[in-house]
């Protein structure tokens, strides 16, 4: 199954937030962040790289987390792995 069809509603369009939520979730679990701060800094990275949050939210949840291929390109999972770095020596 494409792991986005888990995240789409009963209208048939992806659930944004379910989205955001999972990867959010998964900060909070890997880092022991507060919620908010954890969204936060999605959108931050997002922001900052110029990949929609959605997207920047799918690989993190399903590539990186689950190891799940969800169709990211490389360069968004490179990119996102070195924020998650740069997460991990900054705490």
């Amino acid at each position: 199954m494409d792991v986005r069809q888990q995240y789409v509603g009963s209208s048939g369009v992806v659930d944004e937030d379910a989205v955001i939520a999972r990867a959010r979730d998964v900060l909070v679990e890997w880092f022991e962040l507060p919620t908010r701060d954890a969204e936060v800094i999605l959108r931050t990275w997002s922001r900052r790289s110029g990949i929609p949050l959605r997207t920047v939210a799918v690989a993190l949840s399903s590539d990186i987390y689950e190891g799940t291929p969800s169709g990211c390109t490389p360069k968004v999972l490179r990119q996102l792995e070195q924020c998650l770095r740069e997460l991990s020596c900054s705490r």
